[in-house]
């Protein structure tokens, strides 16, 4: 009902955005993914916005816990951590929300790809490391706002330092 965008058609454009999304949802634990928009109808809940959130989220906990059995076979079955998808409660009519779900929904957005959010992270990184940003570099919220993997940013420092000190 609140989903305006056809999906015939974008089925290898719907696979990129859920595996990026479920990247970042393993890179921090969920925790730098846009909450879901749903509204209550008196009857039933309803996703406004966020459908592929969910659908990344449902992927990335049916990981986990296929990891986890597999992990525990032939001994006492664990379950592993699943995440909970972050919720916002859309308080209006039918109509505003499928206002919402529109304005939401028809945003021209042009997310950055993996690529782009590595090289960013590189020229961010060289410019501290080179004394052009001030005050300390605090690896876990840079890997919050880059969208990238702390790994990745110490991996990045240890090839700074190569490059320099040889």
């Amino acid at each position: 009902m609140f989903q305006p965008r056809k999906i015939v058609g974008q089925i290898c454009e719907e696979h990129l955005v859920l595996r990026e999304i479920e990247a970042a949802i393993k890179r921090h634990d969920g925790d730098n993914i846009d909450p879901v928009v749903v509204w209550w109808s008196g009857k039933h809940w309803y996703c406004v916005d966020g459908h592929h959130r969910i659908e990344a989220f449902q992927r990335h906990n049916r990981k986990i816990q296929a990891k986890a059995t597999k992990k525990t076979k032939g001994k006492q079955k664990r379950s592993a951590k699943t995440l909970l998808v972050p919720v916002v409660i859309f308080r209006g009519t039918l109509s505003d929300a499928l206002s919402v779900a529109t304005e939401e929904n028809g945003k021209a957005r042009l997310s950055m790809r993996k690529v782009d959010r590595v090289n960013w992270a590189w020229r961010q990184q060289t410019l501290h490391l080179g004394g052009i940003f001030e005050g300390p570099w605090n690896k876990t919220k840079r890997s919050h706002s880059l969208h990238v993997a702390r790994r990745t940013l110490s991996e990045m420092h240890s090839a700074y330092h190569q490059d320099y000190h040889q």
